[in-house]
Parts: C-alpha cells; sequence; structure tokens
C-alpha cells in the first residue's frame, strides 16, 4: 500500500497526492545544471520545464524515463512533485522552511537541523531555510514533516516550487463606459438594472485619490497602455528579478489593473478606482514557497491594498507573510489582501482566499445571482460582479492580439463584455471589490484593513435572498455578506473618522496554574467617545499557551473572548486581536469607551507557568457624548429639476440603540425652494417630511428640524439607530435649480 503523503498548515494535515511524470532535477557537485539537463532532456526524450526560474531543472514526461534519471551518474537527486486537494501542482526543492519557537536557543536550532542532516542556507530571518542532504526524492516532504513533529518548532514545511492559477474562466464618456455594466448596469444585454456596484453614487464623492495604490499581484500589467499608463506606479517583475512588470504574452494582470483604475480620459474604460494608482506586480512563474511570502513583503513597501486573483496551496511561509501585512502594514492600520475564492463552483474556497484575515471575493453575475463557476462557502466574506451571465467584464487588454482579444492593432486592446475575449471569473471579481476599497482609503486613509472589511461587509446589498439563506447574522454560503456597494461603502468610510485612544498596562502579573480564577488587570478611560473599532493587543511569556484562555470584559459588561486554548504546546501568547482575527471584537462598536477595561488571563491546566508583561487596548472613535452619534456629509451634489425622483443620500449608522431625541440639519442652496421637498427615511422606512415646498420664492434651505420644530420626528422615538439614514431631496417644478451641500444627524440614544 502506498504512503500517504501530506504535509502541516496551521496545525492541519493536506492530503498529497504524487505526480509521478514530473520531477525536479539536481546535478552532482560541480556539475552545470543547464548542460546535465539538456543532456538529460535530449536522451530520455522527457520534456524541460521553460517556466521556472533559472536555477532550477524540472523535467516532465513518462515516469519510467523519469525513474532512469533519477539513477544517472550526473544526478544527486530528483525531487518529487505533487498534487494538493484542489489539484494545485507543486514540485519539492532541496530546501526546507522552518520556524522555531523564541524559546529554542540559536544552538539548539543549528542542532536539530544537523541531526537530521542537512545543511543551514539562512538563519537571518524568523523562517530559517535549510538544504536537505537526503537524496530520496521525497526527503524534503518527510524531513519537514519530522521537524514539525519536534518540540520547540512552530512549523516546518517543503520550501516548494510553484505557479499560480489564475482565477480567471475560460470563454463558454469613456467610449466603452457604457459596456462597464459591472460600473452602471442599465439593463444591457438582459442583465438587470442596478445589479452593479453603484460606481456613479460612490463617483459623486470621489474617484479615487493618487496616493493611493493598489497592487495588482498578478501575471504583469501592460505598461504602456493607452487607458493605463497615467496611472502606472513603479512596479517589480519576480520572474526576471527587474523593475520591468510587463508581461507582453500574460493578459490576466492587465485585465486586473483596468478593473481597478483605468483612466477617465475619454477614450476605451474607465475603472472603479480612475484617479488611483496601479503597482504592478509580475509573479506568472513558478516560485518557492519563500518567494512567494517575499512577493508580499515587496507589496506592503509599496501598496496600501493588494488584490490577488490566483491561488496556489497552502502553506505556512506565505501565511505568515500575508498575516504580517494585515497586521503591521500602513503603518500598523494593516493593508487589505483582497483574493479570489476560485472559480470550481463548489466549496470550500482556495487559498489564501481561504484564510481568516484575508477578504474573499466571490463573482456574480449582470443578473444579480452567483455565478456558475463562483467557489464558495466558509470564509467568503461577499460577492462582486463579474461573468457568468449574459455578459463578460469590459476592461483593459495587453495591446495587440497576444491576450484575451485576438484582433490586430488598436481592435485587440481591450476585453469585450459581449463575446469571448470579455474577462471573467472570481478573477475579475476581486479587483473591483479592491478597487472600491481605494475609493474608501481615498475618502479616509486612516481606516484600518479590518475597518474597511467591516464596511463592505455591512453595507453589501442581500442579493437573491431566497437561494442565499443569509443567516441572522446577515452571511450566506453563497454570498457571504452580499454583493458589493461602492456607494454605500465609500459613505460609511467617510463617515468612520474619528479619534484614536490608546492605553498601555504592563503589571508583569505572575498567572497561576491550573487556577479558573486566573489573573484580572485594568485600563481606564476617562474620555466620552463611542467606539468605532478596537484592537487589543497581549504580551504574554507561558511555556504552554494551549492552558491559556484570554478574556476582554468591556465597561458595559459586555464579554469577547480573545483567546480560547489554541496554540497546543508553544511559548508565548504576543498577539494584537482586532476585527479580522477576532469578529466577536465587533460586538463593542458602537458602545461608550469611557469606564473601566478588564483584562482576565487564566490558566486552565496543570504543570506550566507564564506572567502577564504587558497589554494595550487601542481605539477609534468619534470624541464627544457616548450616547450621542453624530453623521454627516457633504456631497455637493445637484437637485435635478422638475423631476419628483430628486436625490437620495445616505448616512449609515454603525451603533445600536434607540431614538430618545434626532436632530437632522440641512444645508441647501436653490433659488426658489418653495419647489422643494425634503424627507427624512430611517432605517424602519418611517418617512418624515421636514420640508414640503413653504417658503415660496426665497432663496436656499439651512435648517435645523428637532423634535420641537418638527413634530413628524417625534414618531421615530424609539426606533432602532443602527442602519441606512436616508434623506430624499426633490424639487417639484420647474425653471429653478440648487444642490445639496451638507447634511448632519444628531442621535442621542435611549440609555
Amino acid at each position: 500500500m502506498e504512503k500517504q503523503m501530506f504535509y502541516t498548515v496551521d496545525g492541519q494535515k493536506v492530503p498529497l497526492k504524487p505526480l509521478k511524470t514530473v520531477g525536479l532535477v539536481t546535478p552532482e557537485r560541480n556539475h552545470n545544471l543547464n548542460h546535465v539537463a539538456t543532456r538529460l532532456a535530449s536522451s530520455s526524450r522527457l520534456g524541460m520545464n521553460t517556466e521556472v526560474p533559472a536555477n532550477f531543472v524540472v523535467l516532465r514526461g513518462d515516469s519510467a524515463k523519469l525513474e532512469e534519471v533519477r539513477h544517472d551518474e550526473d544526478v544527486y537527486s530528483v525531487r518529487s512533485a505533487f498534487l494538493d486537494p484542489n489539484g494545485l501542482e507543486f514540485i519539492l526543492t532541496d530546501e526546507v522552511l522552518v520556524r522555531f519557537e523564541g524559546s529554542v536557543s540559536r544552538e539548539n536550532r543549528r542542532q536539530l537541523c544537523e541531526n537530521y542532516n542537512t545543511v543551514i542556507l539562512d538563519d537571518t530571518s524568523d523562517i530559517w531555510r535549510i538544504r536537505v542532504l537526503d537524496r530520496d526524492g521525497d526527503a524534503p516532504l518527510t524531513i519537514a514533516n519530522d521537524l514539525a513533529a519536534e518540540p520547540g518548532v512552530e512549523f516546518a514545511e517543503p520550501n516548494a516550487l510553484q505557479n499560480a492559477v489564475f482565477m480567471a474562466v475560460a470563454a463558454p464618456t469613456d467610449q466603452k463606459f457604457t459596456d462597464e455594466w459591472h460600473l452602471n448596469n442599465t439593463g444591457q444585454g438582459g442583465g438587470v438594472v442596478g445589479a452593479d456596484v453603484k460606481a456613479l453614487n460612490a463617483w459623486e464623492v470621489s474617484k479615487g485619490a493618487p496616493d493611493i495604490r493598489v497592487v495588482i499581484h498578478d501575471s504583469g500589467v501592460d505598461i504602456n497602455h493607452p487607458d493605463l499608463k497615467a496611472n502606472i506606479g513603479p512596479g517589480w517583475d519576480f520572474d526576471n528579478n527587474d523593475d520591468d512588470a510587463s508581461n507582453p504574452s500574460g493578459p490576466h494582470g492587465t485585465a486586473c489593473a483596468g478593473i481597478v483604475a483605468a483612466a477617465q480620459n475619454g477614450q476605451g474604460v474607465v475603472g472603479i478606482a480612475p484617479n488611483c494608482k496601479i503597482i504592478p506586480l509580475r509573479a506568472a512563474g513558478a516560485h518557492t514557497w519563500e518567494t512567494w511570502a517575499q512577493t508580499f513583503e515587496w507589496a506592503a513597501e509599496h501598496g496600501d491594498i493588494i488584490s490577488c486573483s490566483w491561488s496556489i496551496s497552502p502553506n505556512n511561509t506565505l501565511s505568515a507573510a500575508i498575516r504580517k501585512v494585515i497586521s503591521s502594514g500602513r503603518n500598523g492600520k494593516g493593508i487589505p489582501v483582497f483574493c479570489a475564492t476560485g472559480n470550481d463552483g463548489v466549496t470550500p474556497i482556495y487559498y489564501p482566499a481561504s484564510m481568516a484575515e484575508t477578504i474573499a471575493v466571490g463573482a456574480s453575475t449582470n443578473q444579480d445571482r452567483r455565478a456558475f463557476y463562483s467557489s464558495y462557502g466558509q470564509g467568503i466574506d461577499f460577492v462582486a460582479p463579474s461573468g457568468g451571465g449574459t455578459r463578460r467584464i469590459e476592461t483593459t487588454d495587453i495591446q495587440g492580439s497576444n491576450g484575451y482579444n485576438k484582433n490586430a492593432g488598436a481592435l485587440g486592446d481591450y476585453c469585450e463584455a459581449e463575446d469571448d475575449s470579455g474577462f471573467s471569473g472570481t478573477s475579475a471579481a476581486t479587483p473591483l471589490a479592491a478597487g472600491v476599497a481605494a475609493l474608501m482609503l481615498s475618502v479616509n486613509p486612516s481606516l484600518s484593513a479590518a475597518e474597511v472589511r467591516n464596511i463592505l461587509r455591512e453595507t453589501a446589498i442581500k442579493i437573491d435572498p431566497v437561494n442565499g439563506q443569509y443567516n441572522a447574522d446577515g452571511w450566506s454560503q453563497q454570498y457571504g455578506y452580499g454583493r458589493i456597494d461602492a456607494a454605500q461603502a465609500v459613505l460609511a468610510a467617510q463617515n468612520l473618522k474619528g479619534d484614536i485612544f490608546k492605553r498601555a498596562s504592563g503589571p508583569a502579573k505572575d498567572i497561576p496554574d491550573n487556577s479558573p480564577v486566573g489573573i484580572r488587570d485594568v485600563i481606564g478611560f476617562t474620555e466620552s467617545a463611542r467606539i468605532s473599532s478596537i484592537k487589543v493587543s497581549v504580551d504574554i511569556t507561558h511555556t504552554y499557551r494551549g492552558d491559556l484562555r484570554v478574556t476582554l470584559l468591556a465597561p458595559s459588561g459586555t464579554a469577547v473572548v480573545l483567546h480560547n486554548r489554541q496554540g497546543g504546546r508553544a511559548d508565548d501568547l504576543k498577539y494584537t486581536f482586532d476585527f479580522t482575527s477576532t469578529p466577536e471584537l465587533r460586538n463593542l462598536m458602537g458602545q461608550s469607551l469611557s469606564g473601566e477595561w478588564i483584562l482576565q488571563v487564566q490558566d486552565l491546566a496543570r504543570i506550566d507557568y507564564g506572567r502577564l508583561n504587558r497589554w494595550e487596548i487601542e481605539v477609534k472613535g468619534i470624541a464627544g457624548e457616548g450616547d450621542v452619534i453624530l453623521l454627516e456629509e457633504s456631497p455637493g451634489v445637484r437637485i435635478p429639476d422638475h423631476n419628483p425622483t430628486g436625490i437620495q443620500r445616505t448616512l449609515i449608522s454603525h451603533t445600536s440603540g434607540q431614538v430618545q431625541d434626532i436632530e437632522v440639519s440641512v444645508d441647501l442652496t436653490h433659488t426658489y425652494i418653495g419647489d422643494l421637498i425634503v424627507s427624512l427615511i430611517s432605517p424602519q422606512n418611517t418617512k418624515v417630511d421636514l420640508h414640503s415646498r413653504s417658503g415660496g420664492s426665497e432663496d436656499n434651505l439651512i435648517k435645523d428640524y428637532t423634535l420641537q420644530t418638527t413634530p413628524g420626528l417625534q414618531q421615530l422615538i424609539g426606533e432602532s439607530t443602527q442602519g441606512n439614514w436616508k434623506l430624499m431631496v426633490a424639487d417639484v417644478a420647474g425653471l429653478d435649480l440648487g444642490k445639496l451641500n451638507h447634511w448632519s444627524l444628531k442621535i442621542k440614544r435611549q440609555i
């Protein structure tokens, strides 16, 4: 019986299927790699893979001939290849990646590596890189698994060579804007009107800021494309190790880039964030898992958002790099990483979208249904428009006939939504969501990665409710939290601006062993503010973190378990908990900051000991009375003349509670306010007329409406404060014109 092969990611075994027709050749010492490979390929009639870095040779073909190569006198070893559970191929190299626990001395680390007949290649970072000397083709995998089982090893895995699988689907005022239904669906080609991301409404607030940079982590971008070059920033090519991130034969990344930030220049298409910057990162070829991790280190240094429309096999090395980017990038605010869920049309979703920290994007169609190919299930955050209905996505293609569009000359510069050249798949949905995030950071660059994700979830539209079967938390296996809404997301981002409140305590308290009472430490805040986001950092030394439970108690009495005996025998707990890692912290949104915050640490098993060294709370909130909700915007939008539909604006309250008092302020310039009807609509759809064609020929409407001046507002008392508050403004007569400059809500919650 053939031995079951596997490797371990986050403590879970990933089963592998041997791929006996592929092998990576290592020549004997002092033999030229290319000379040996060329001779072997010629004599054995095996194919040489040219899409790998120059320092590797991969042969493909008949398994019996490959077995003969293993015994060639010039060959040191032929490393094995495998398929993961998603059918993704990776190939072993001679190297293994190891991360040790902090308590293990360098001497003991070196001794452990020697015990397994390996040579240390790099010990300068958190993750060591070692070379396996055992000639057996599977040795790097088996040694990695043996090392992973050793005390003091956090993880060990082969430094595998792997191509990303890109998530595009094979075919079944700007000139082309009318074909970009994903931005503004008017029913083109039989689509459902409004099945789009509400780009026009979002653009009333912002079309993006040039200092917000979206890294297109993909196959490369046509940096000279006429619709892209104005928005292209300096990139990097990991395939050739140079700064030319273009790819004349790989169109995938160019299509993604156009969806994000094709320029609004009167020609071609326009991106969702046409004033933002595109940072191209080319990784079209095969790379080791260590190099895949390095791509994210580079991306974090050069971008604010990362878009990834691809998948590879799960691995600890890449996961560690992605987690660091999301938690620590952008000077500690975190970088949102958007990943495609996959195109198998089944559950589960693909890696790295399957990571809890990444933002997983599925695909919806122009008919507001899940695309047939869109992978779904646990971990999906939301969907964004793509192909799969009656239209694909209109976007940029590499110039000429080498892309998806095979027409020569300028006719081949774009993917056409109406034919097979159109872009599709979760590959198209992912950069669209990333581009919406770019608009959000443009209006509020202080947003954390967790806040970006949370806003996109909360403002998503719950399409297809019958088939979606959204649960009590508003989440669906098919759609996540729904289809993204750029307009509402940008408004929510704009409204979430606030102050940062930070306190720390360094108690250096010993944690009693096997004691459910544990220890408690207090941090107090005297400031009045309502919480919009919160992060809690802990520094605990302990010899077995699987014994520990860590709980945060808010002044309101709300308890949030931050850590509940995970991590097994690993030492120490030094971690920052936020909305992404610990969704239960979202229960604190809208609560008052003021009061005593308590951290409880319990050791619930015997033998091991530890100490709470330090902990910190960082809260973003709106200063002022904690039970008063302040919402406002300054849209500066025109009111259409003699149009009973008028305009609608939305302010989103994330704060739960019931209305005790409310004040509405409006600032309208208009040459005849007797033409105007102004109404407020609550989250429960209660409509209150604030102004109804009074005032005759007077100019402008700049006024505060209170319970005393506007009795109709009294019907809102006791209603929920949380949700979408809408202002409707209509000009119902001809001739006179105006615009809405500013409006705001001040809501006092019942205590």
